[in-house]
């Protein structure tokens, strides 16, 4: 099995994105309701003759809007939510000990430029939190650092275009997290790792974690 580190880096998109996510849906094509009212809402269509359905979302369901489209969220499975779970409390313990900013969870949202997105695990330095506090709603910054932890589902289109909106949106720096094949590798710049670990490596070269350590063995566990 080829890992999504493996494939950016041998520039093997072409072969292993021929099977890519479905097209996002536009915003005005949303009408967020429950799923059991589905039934109800499409024999009205048909009854007034609409030819351009809405696309129903589940409330219960996340969005993230990307290019002002919207696209489902996919909740994690059990693999890629513990190690995602695991990260938050590694690196919680040592940005509150070191009183370096904010940890956040995969459900807080950041605004950037058209996009909404919703990091594994992210990260706002100190100097950046407004004298007011967080906000009540969404985060309108980009994160300093952002996680992303790769579930069975995520094409490598997918993780491609995140590293590069991510960075052109003022993202430092952003892990991606490969639980199955026990990798986790450091961007600072789009498609080019500064480092590719394995879970026997320590984590140790973060530029907005100065003077973290994280031996991946914490974090892939069986």
């Amino acid at each position: 099995m080829i890992s999504i580190r493996e494939a950016i880096s041998q520039n093997e998109a072409a072969v292993i994105a021929a099977v890519i996510d479905a097209l996002p849906i536009r915003l005005e094509q949303v009408q967020i309701v429950p799923k059991d009212k589905e039934t109800e809402i499409r024999q009205k269509e048909r009854e007034n003759g609409v030819k351009k359905k809405i696309e129903i979302v589940d409330p219960e369901k996340q969005i993230e809007i990307a290019n002002g489209k919207v696209e489902i969220k996919e909740m994690a499975g059990a693999k890629s939510g513990g190690v995602a779970a695991r990260i938050i409390i590694e690196v919680g313990v040592y940005v509150k000990a070191n009183k370096l900013g904010r940890l956040y969870t995969p459900d807080t949202t950041f605004s950037m430029g058209d996009n909404q997105r919703m990091p594994d695990v992210s990260f706002v330095s100190a100097k950046r939190i407004p004298k007011k506090g967080e906000p009540l709603g969404k985060w309108n910054l980009a994160p300093d650092l952002a996680v992303e932890v790769v579930s069975p589902t995520d094409s490598l289109k997918k993780i491609r275009d995140r590293l590069n909106e991510f960075f052109a949106a003022g993202v430092k720096e952003i892990w991606i997290v490969e639980p199955e094949v026990g990798i986790l590798s450091i961007y600072h710049e789009p498609l080019k790792p500064t480092s590719i670990l394995t879970k026997t490596d320590e984590l140790t070269n973060s530029t907005v974690l100065p003077g973290f350590s994280l031996q991946l063995t914490e974090i892939f566990i069986d």
